[in-house]
């Protein structure tokens, strides 16, 4: 991450066998596919990775732009965007649970 406004979520709880961590950024398609890229080789070159027998994997996702209403305070939209992410994380993590059961 580069980027002062890309963001490495907390994890969030238990999600079976696998560990899911959300990074948040502003940025395009081709910017979501470089941040990837470059997660991805980090921990394909990270000795503690191979040595662990850790299998990594890496996507990423673009939301839909979340727009505001003209008497929208900044306050609500903040509020809104952070549910609509929120929304999306349990998705993702919902989708990665049933498919590791």
């Amino acid at each position: 991450m580069n980027s002062d406004l890309d963001v490495l979520l907390p994890k969030l709880g238990p999600t079976g066998p696998v560990e899911l961590f959300f990074i948040l950024a502003v940025t395009d398609e081709i910017g979501g596919e470089a941040i990837t890229r470059r997660i991805r080789e980090k921990l394909d070159g990270s000795d503690r990775v191979r040595e662990a027998g850790l299998t990594v994997s890496t996507s990423h996702r673009s939301l839909p732009p979340i727009k505001r209403d003209s008497d929208e305070s900044r306050e609500a939209f903040l509020e809104h965007m952070a549910a609509k992410i929120q929304e999306s994380m349990n998705e993702e993590t919902s989708l990665r649970m049933v498919a590791h059961e």
